[in-house]
């Protein structure tokens, strides 16, 4: 080697070494920033900002906006830090200050801000208040953990890094929705809620106020909405929650909003007006509008129960499957409505009033005389016309009170001005918002598929939030514009207390603030880098956030000699600990550290922890089998299947049921020719199995269905739900054994697969083929 070469190489290592140096300083300077929303443009800076008991806080106005922002700050350090910031107003030069700076030449729209932070001061600067919130929000998120703390820290640096932003929203609508009338938040709670959405930069909060469990607001013009209408005994739901609260004290129904009426304890709550007020002005100060549902004409019986005269038969009660609603075709139904919605649009200063008009039962209007008389007159054809009259005469009284309508998706079936914005939710109807927004409506994108927050989450629920994109593909280069925002919705019907409603939500929530802020251009190692940095910050803020599962536990293994019980820990969790002997595993439970050999039947409970918190248990369950002998049989290829029309709400309530039509099919999916609801379908025939061994089973299904094998359930996903996939075993012989698979779709989309792998033998899940499936 001549040393001209040799001098060559050692000048490309060092510039080599120094590049990768730097890179790796800048990559770790960038993760110094665990800013959720990711903002638009943040470029790191050299040196920090210290605060100390001599900074301040100087407002470039004396208004009472400007005021309050420079106290909410500076009661975050009053409250952790022992010392305020001293917000004032005024124009001079210093150091070590926060400069709040309202200027209109600064560009983008009214959430936009720009934050310069250097070692000798910070100015946030916007052309709106709500920027200069956001700003704030951004340096919340940029202190140390103990910024959240509800007492005073000690041994706390309190500063953060030298950057610089500039920052606006993608969507102008970025809401969470809260469902209070299935289950009861009271006014506190709704204000921890807000704190929280204000943190992400969300900027509405959908309260869903009324439905048939519960009335939730005050109307002085009809108590009895309030006195009867808030209050009821225990339902289906309640039940569900308090079976769950045996081992998971989060579903414990709480106390405080019980009491007792006539001799009777009875659940429930609301809001007097006052008190709405004051969650609204406590929303307004963190830059979040509150958009009031009031829903109808469906989802009523808690008003029908006390004005019967509002329905169409003079009661409330159940039509074939929602609740008799309002009815569309009597003067008085509309004096209520309006009276109704006259004391909600005093109430609420926002821009938009919520309906509902979802999921409403019709069949009491195709009946009624009244109705059919209002449909010739007025030239309807349709109960579905008759709905969108009904949503027509509700917006134009909206209207002429300054008011903009808000309507689930269903709205768009009789027809409606394009006024109204459309809540696209029927994650099954994907035409939907493509229909809408091509017809002029503005539309706020909360699809079942990635915006239903009560839906149980899993180990892949934040990364699939995080990448939805709320245009639709059909969209892309037009229209666009009429997309106005996202929204996730926390249905309560099993959503009982604070506590599940955290585990339900975070860090989901997260995922869907990053949706409605920031661009569109993912990298989602960088997100899931900053939610797995903000989660002792919510343990700083008391949430009771959900955690990574442990990865690929079964809640079920068959074996017949022996298995193994492995468990992988989270990064984030601290310790595993479990108990063979039925009770829920405590801190000083047995701790997981290695394999465990099972040789007998055992049921574990298992426990994750972190920070001496419990955090969730599981159930695994192991049974000892015994091969199932295969049954000598001849079979031609396929399956029998039956199809069923109806409204099922389990497999077995088509037992008994008329077959509509029978075929002989080579795979186990929904035939194309189906309805869109209610249904119902079995398979009959005998499964191959190749070979002996343990077989795993996995159904995936919306709605329910269950696979037997003989006279054994194998898999049990029964029951009403969205998609879901459950996994059984079963130790076979080779040969064939006969099997029977149940399905029904009740609502809310389509979904069927029947897959399978061999334990021990292949790694990945299949497709059951035709080649394992016969009938006699």
């Amino acid at each position: 080697m001549t040393k001209s070469v040799y001098r060559i190489i050692v000048v490309f290592l060092v510039a080599t070494a120094l590049y990768s140096c730097q890179t790796k300083e800048k990559t770790n300077a960038r993760e110094a920033y665990h800013i959720i929303p990711q903002p638009q443009k943040l470029t790191p800076k050299d040196g920090t900002f210290q605060f100390t008991a001599n900074t301040q806080i100087i407002l470039s106005e004396d208004s009472e906006e400007l005021r309050f922002l420079g106290n909410y700050l500076s009661d975050m350090f009053s409250r952790a830090a022992g010392f305020s910031l001293n917000p004032t107003q005024g124009t001079e030069a210093g150091k070590g200050n926060i400069y709040l700076s309202l200027d209109t030449a600064i560009e983008g729209n009214d959430e936009a801000y720009q934050l310069i932070v250097s070692s000798e001061n910070i100015t946030i600067t916007a052309n709106h208040a709500s920027g200069l919130l956001y700003g704030i929000q951004s340096i919340r998120q940029l202190l140390p953990d103990a910024i959240e703390a509800k007492e005073v820290q000690s041994n706390v640096s309190w500063e953060i890094p030298s950057v610089e932003i500039e920052d606006e929203p993608r969507f102008e609508y970025r809401g969470m929705q809260m469902d209070v009338s299935r289950h009861f938040f009271d006014v506190d709670e709704l204000k921890t809620f807000i704190d929280r959405l204000a943190l992400f930069k969300f900027n509405r909060f959908h309260i869903h106020l009324t439905d048939d469990q519960g009335w939730r607001l005050q109307i002085n013009r009809y108590p009895e909405l309030t006195d009867n209408g808030a209050w009821r005994t225990m339902n289906s739901h309640d039940k569900v929650c308090i079976e769950r609260a045996e081992t998971d004290p989060a579903f414990e129904l709480p106390k405080k909003h019980f009491k007792e009426k006539e001799g009777i304890e009875v659940y429930g709550g609301f809001y007097t007006q006052e008190q709405m007020k004051a969650v609204i002005a406590y929303a307004s100060k963190r830059g979040i509008t509150i958009v009031p549902e009031i829903d109808m004409p469906g989802h009523m019986k808690a008003a029908i129960d006390s004005y019967p005269d509002l329905s169409c038969v003079e009661g409330a009660g159940w039509g074939q499957t929602f609740s008799i609603p309002l009815c569309p075709c009597e003067e008085g139904v509309y004096e209520f409505v309006e009276n109704v919605l006259e004391e909600v649009v005093e109430l609420f200063p926002g821009e938009y009033i919520h309906i509902g008009a979802d999921e409403v039962e019709k069949s009491t209007w195709a009946d009624a005389l009244q109705c059919k008389e209002l449909m010739k007159r007025e030239g309807l054809e349709s109960v579905e016309e008759l709905q969108s009259y009904f949503v027509k005469r509700v917006e134009k009284y909206l209207n002429s009170k300054g008011k903009k309508m808000i309507g689930w998706d269903e709205a768009l079936e009789g027809g409606i001005n394009p006024s109204t914005t459309i809540m696209y939710w029927r994650g099954w109807v994907p035409q939907a918002p493509v229909e809408a927004a091509e017809g002029g409506h503005n539309v706020i994108m909360t699809p079942t598929s990635h915006s239903y927050f009560d839906y149980e989450p899993n180990n892949e629920s934040v990364s699939h939030v995080y990448n939805f994109d709320p245009i639709p593909e059909a969209l892309r280069g037009k229209h666009e514009e009429n997309i106005k925002g996202v929204q996730a919705n926390l249905w309560s019907e099993y959503i009982p207390t604070m506590a599940r409603l955290d585990y339900m939500s975070m860090p989901r929530m997260m995922s869907m603030a990053e949706v409605g802020w920031s661009n569109k251009e993912k990298d989602e190692a960088n997100f899931l880098s900053r939610v797995d940095n903000i989660y002792s910050r919510l343990d700083a803020m008391e949430i009771k956030y959900r955690l990574p599962d442990i990865p690929s536990l079964p809640s079920y293994d068959a074996f017949v000699e022996s298995d193994t019980l492995e468990l992988e820990k989270p990064g984030i969790i601290d310790e595993i600990r479990y108990t063979t002997d039925g009770s829920i595993p405590g801190i000083r439970s047995a701790l997981y550290e290695s394999p465990i050999v099972v040789t007998q039947p055992t049921v574990f409970k298992i426990a994750t922890f972190r920070k001496g918190r419990r955090v969730k248990v599981y159930k695994a369950e192991y049974e000892q089998q015994t091969y199932r002998k295969a049954e000598e049989v001849n079979t031609q290829p396929g399956l029998k299947m039956n199809y069923y029309e109806g409204e099922f709400s389990k497999v077995a309530d088509m037992d008994g049921e008329k077959v509509a039509k029978s075929s002989i099919v080579t795979v186990v999916d929904i035939p194309d020719w189906s309805k869109e609801n209610g249904f119902g379908l079995q398979f009959k025939g005998y499964l191959d199995a190749p070979e002996i061994g343990v077989y795993s089973f996995y159904l995936r299904s919306d709605d329910g269905s269950t696979l037997k094998v003989g006279d054994k359930t194998v898999v049990d996903n029964d029951g009403g739900h969205g998609v879901i996939e459950v996994r059984g075993q079963i130790a076979l012989e080779k040969g064939k054994h006969p099997i029977h698979i149940k399905y029904f779709e009740g609502s809310g989309g389509e979904s069927l697969s029947f897959q399978y792998h061999l334990k021990g033998k292949e790694k990945e899940k299949k497709p059951v083929p035709v080649s394992m499936l016969g009938h006699k």
